[in-house]
């Protein structure tokens, strides 16, 4: 088995990038302007307000971070498959699974069937790939992973599920 590699990275398209920006910074002005009229008419004081915006900058830089930055990689090779989130650039390990551990491999719905306590997703957000789910045991404890893998991880999956032995 050759290593697999597989980035969910994607595109942004220009119109969505442009459109989030643009969305983001008339919001930002928007509450702002809301939240200087309620100061002055007393409704809020100025300390409130401040926390306020900062709050919502936060949250909405994490949002953007979140379904516009982050990405995942998956990597397969003969003996394990690693999960690794990437953010903005550098990827960092998330996860991996030992193909020994594998118990289960197929849609999200066949997954259900297995009492699992646990579940990760590294799912692509910008792709048009299926998600599938591997159910798993560590420790003596079902887990089980989503994620969005392309054919070739697929079928090595697969291949690997159907030939375990018992």
């Amino acid at each position: 088995m050759s290593l697999l590699v597989q980035s969910t990275k994607g595109k942004l398209k220009p119109l969505i990038g442009f459109g989030s920006i643009i969305l983001s910074v008339v919001s930002l002005f928007l509450l702002d302007g809301v939240l200087v009229w309620l100061n002055g008419r007393g409704a809020l004081s100025a300390t409130a307000a401040n926390v306020l915006i900062g709050g919502y900058a936060l949250i909405l830089f994490l949002l953007l971070l979140y379904f516009l930055g982050l990405s995942c990689v998956y990597t397969l090779d003969a003996m394990k498959l690693t999960f690794s989130r990437v953010y903005i650039k550098n990827p960092r390990l998330s996860e991996q699974i030992m193909l020994r551990e594998i118990l289960f491999f197929g849609s999200v719905e066949d997954s259900r069937a297995y009492a699992f306590k646990r579940t990760q997703r590294f799912i692509a957000r910008r792709g048009n790939l299926p998600t599938r789910a591997i159910v798993y045991r560590r420790e003596g404890k079902l887990k089980r992973i989503l994620f969005s893998p392309n054919e070739e991880i697929t079928a090595q999956l697969r291949e690997t599920v159907k030939n375990k032995k018992p």
